[in-house]
């Protein structure tokens, strides 16, 4: 296998992470935002 062949594996398999890592993030977000929905702001 060459240099750059693996190069470029671990780069998609890194953007594949990063997608995926982006992905559940998100969908945290919108479930905490669901759960805990954002308090009056206090005066």
């Amino acid at each position: 296998m060459t240099g750059r062949g693996s190069f470029r594996q671990s780069a998609n398999f890194l953007d594949g992470v990063r997608e995926q890592t982006n992905r559940l993030v998100e969908q945290s977000m919108q479930e905490w935002d669901r759960a805990c929905p954002e308090p009056e702001p206090a005066v």
